[in-house]
């Protein structure tokens, strides 16, 4: 059986709720009950509908939106929902009460991790009088083999920071750093995350961190990694693989000559 066109998958679900509480009242109210919501002509959502095509690495891709009452009268939003339980709404607690011209921002965050493909997906502000649609489209390239792999990676370093340095991983993340020092070092252990020519999006580029961090702050997130990110913590004493003085070296570069050095040319 063919898929159906994904506005008249929406609108059967919207026919399919009022149907629900239809049958929930008494007969005599049934009739009156059942009447289709409405969309809201007094909000205004900027972008209506937004479409954005993300690497083969990303976990999550984040809509932000602004909605707007252009109604001489106050709107209350009572609920921000989404059309499927990947996409999650980010915002404020509901209602939201807008007087006229008021605004409200509010984003959603959609889950990649096992999609491929095109991705139609809708928001949708309920209020006393109806709702607001707004959509938005994710185009998920086919990724190569080698990229699969960096992605089942990264999902293992979510759960577990120091996993890089266990198992298989170590022979890119951990071995080649023995022995090594200041940028030699460098290359061996975190070029091959924040330099590389396919790094992902949440790995970022050491040159564009703004303010440049301190010898304090670098030396602080080489030894102890940063909470609620992909970055490892290598020194020894959190079971990563350098010791103290590999890490003073590590600083002393990203301190003085790294800064200086211009970076490498993509490969083509």
């Amino acid at each position: 059986m063919p898929a159906l066109p994904f506005r008249l998958r929406s609108l059967l679900l919207l026919l399919g709720f009022a149907a629900g509480a239809a049958l929930a009242t008494t007969d005599a109210v049934r009739a009156a009950a059942f009447t289709l919501p409405q969309p809201e002509r007094g909000l205004t959502v900027t972008p209506p509908a937004v479409e954005r095509t993300v690497g083969p690495l990303e976990l999550t891709v984040t809509f932000d939106f602004t909605v707007t009452n252009t109604s001489a009268a106050e709107i209350v939003v009572t609920q921000l929902r989404t059309s499927c339980g990947c996409s999650a709404p980010k915002a404020r607690p509901t209602p939201w009460r807008l007087a006229p011209g008021a605004t409200e921002r509010f984003a959603i965050v959609v889950d990649l991790r096992g999609k491929r493909g095109v991705l139609e997906k809708q928001a949708f502000l309920d209020t006393a009088t109806g709702y607001k649609d707004v959509d938005f489209r994710i185009v998920i390239p086919e990724p190569d083999p080698r990229d699969e792999m960096r992605l089942r990676n990264l999902m293992v370093a979510q759960a577990d920071r120091q996993a890089v340095f266990k198992g298989d991983c170590a022979q890119c993340h951990a071995d080649p750093a023995r022995g090594q020092s200041g940028r030699a070092l460098f290359v061996a252990a975190c070029a091959i995350c924040h330099a590389d020519e396919h790094r992902a999006s949440m790995v970022p580029d050491l040159r564009t961190l703004t303010p440049p961090p301190t010898a304090d702050a670098w030396r602080q997130i080489i030894t102890a990694g940063k909470i609620d990110t992909l970055m490892p913590a290598f020194a020894r004493e959190h079971d990563g693989p350098l010791t103290r003085a590999q890490i003073d070296s590590l600083v002393a570069y990203l301190t003085t000559e790294f800064p200086q050095e211009k970076p490498a040319a993509k490969k083509k």
